[in-house]
C-alpha cells in the first residue's frame, strides 16, 4: 500500500496526514532521484527486528 500512495495519487481520508510526506515522495519519483520496489517479507532486512526468528531463518 505503501508503493501505491507514492506511486497514485490516492485522496484517502485514511490518508490525509501522511499527504506532506507522501507528496514529497511522490515528486522524489517523478524527478528520478528516488526508485521504489518491492521487497519480499523474507528478504527485508529490518523486519528481523520485530518479528520472532528461528535460529535457522537468520541470515
Amino acid at each position: 500500500s505503501a508503493i501505491t500512495l507514492a506511486r497514485d495519487y490516492i485522496n484517502l481520508k485514511r490518508s490525509r496526514y501522511i499527504n506532506l510526506r507522501n507528496h514529497y515522495c511522490r515528486e522524489q519519483l517523478a524527478k528520478g532521484y528516488i526508485t521504489i520496489e518491492y521487497i519480499r517479507i523474507d528478504k527485508q532486512l529490518a523486519n528481523s527486528l520485530t518479528k520472532a526468528k528461528t535460529p535457522n531463518s537468520i541470515l
